[in-house]
């Protein structure tokens, strides 16, 4: 032993006939150039296994990992269709995949990147509130990209208004409100449904227009559905409400007959 080891780090612990030769082994390997660059060398140094960080998928850079989420989460499909929605069916079909149930910070990643990248299509008013209201705060300033659907095969006739208020419109605005990262809305219609409850101030659509071009960063889009003949006067009275500059899909006027 080199007389500038301290005698208190000489600890033979517990026992070892091993240990000891393994560390009397590595001292006659140990070359004198090493111990005087490094410094003395001690037992207690020695027994001290090194120190193995093993690498996690946390570990991976953020857009490594965020390449991972996308091959996972329904990469086949950039459009999510959601109809009759409970929290139930939620867990069972879009936060389905196993990569939900890793951990608390693996869920909120991939959960942040299937929100912002997908759109979302919803065939009534009811299922979006119902899923906004799923998602809580932190779902609606991550989502991306929302499709309402609203047409007479989705509606029972002249109910949609008592639907509409059984709603709560303040509340789905309130919603809308939160949807901070909203890159497009996009609202798609059948003329003459539209009409029942796209007039007035404190209508359904205004209010849901208002909301989400509250931010003056974003225009709510639309098209309207045409199910039978299109009535060229219900596609005008929807320009002048909803604006001639965001419907998508050409004017209103029919095309020219030969």
């Amino acid at each position: 032993m080199q007389s500038g080891t301290p005698a208190k780090d000489v600890l033979v612990k517990e026992g070892t006939a091993r240990a000891l030769s393994r560390l009397l082994q590595h001292l006659r390997l140990t070359r004198v150039r090493d111990v005087k660059a490094t410094g003395p060398t001690t037992i207690s140094t020695l027994l001290q296994r090194p120190k193995i960080e093993h690498a996690t998928f946390l570990t991976l850079p953020g857009e490594l990992r965020n390449q991972i989420y996308r091959h996972v989460l329904f990469p086949y499909t950039m459009v999510l269709f959601i109809v009759k929605l409970s929290c139930r069916d939620l867990a069972r079909s879009i936060f389905k995949p196993g990569v939900f149930r890793v951990s608390r910070q693996i869920r909120q990643e991939s959960r942040s990147l299937l929100l912002s990248t997908k759109e979302f299509r919803f065939f009534n008013a009811p299922d979006m509130a119902s899923f906004l209201a799923s998602i809580g705060l932190e779902g609606r300033e991550q989502i991306g990209n929302i499709a309402l659907v609203l047409c007479e095969s989705r509606l029972v006739q002249d109910k949609w208004y008592s639907l509409s208020e059984a709603l709560n419109t303040d509340l789905f605005a309130r919603y809308l409100a939160d949807t901070s990262s909203l890159k497009r809305f996009h609202l798609s219609l059948q003329p003459k449904v539209a009409l029942k409850f796209a007039k007035g101030d404190d209508d359904f659509v205004t209010t849901m227009k208002r909301a989400v071009e509250a931010g003056g960063k974003l225009k709510m889009t639309w098209c309207t559905i045409t199910m039978d003949t299109e009535d060229e006067h219900c596609v005008e009275e929807l320009v002048g409400i909803l604006g001639a500059e965001n419907r998508e899909g050409g004017d209103c006027r029919p095309c020219p007959h030969d």
